[in-house]
């Protein structure tokens, strides 16, 4: 049916279909980010964890998309900062071969030795082995963060260490 409107109209149901999509993909993430977290630090069910991060997500929506987007720049520019150097061996490797009359110029990763594919991606695995546990880490910090603001958690670990302490003096 929306083949016989004009291009325009086509164009612009496309660009909203994608909008859409792309605005359901990221509030169906959102309580993702929270998820496991309060997975991993509750006692609580499956479902009722699932509540749970709906619920903190939604509730502080502003704070968790900032937190995702910042995370989402810095894991890729520490990536790319820390790739950079097989980056520009790969440069080097690419013009070495273009001045030898290598056909570079069709698939520079087919022409590259394999050595150095295989180094280049054990290389990489290194690094997000290493950036993924620092953006869980900071996802948990973020959680309790927004626990010790709506639930006050350190103020009742506070208090219970007081009644503690009192108990026993």
């Amino acid at each position: 049916k929306i083949s016989g409107l004009p291009l325009a109209i086509q164009g612009l149901f496309v660009v909203m279909l994608v909008f859409i999509s792309v605005v359901a993909i990221f509030i169906g993430m959102m309580p993702a980010l929270l998820y496991f977290i309060v997975l991993a630090m509750e006692q609580e069910g499956f479902f009722k964890t699932f509540r749970r991060s709906f619920a903190l997500s939604f509730r502080n929506f502003g704070k968790l998309l900032w937190f995702g987007i910042l995370i989402y720049f810095v894991m890729i520019l520490v990536s790319f900062c820390l790739q950079g150097p097989f980056q520009i061996f790969y440069l080097f490797h690419y013009f070495q071969s273009m001045a030898s009359g290598g056909e570079y110029q069709n698939s520079p990763l087919l022409t590259m030795p394999l050595h150095i594919q295989m180094l280049g991606l054990t290389w990489q695995s290194v690094i997000y082995m290493y950036i993924y546990p620092a953006v869980i880490l900071s996802a948990g910090l973020v959680y309790y963060s927004i626990r010790m603001k709506e639930d006050g958690i350190d103020i009742l670990d506070d208090v219970n260490r007081l009644r503690v302490s009192e108990q026993s003096a």
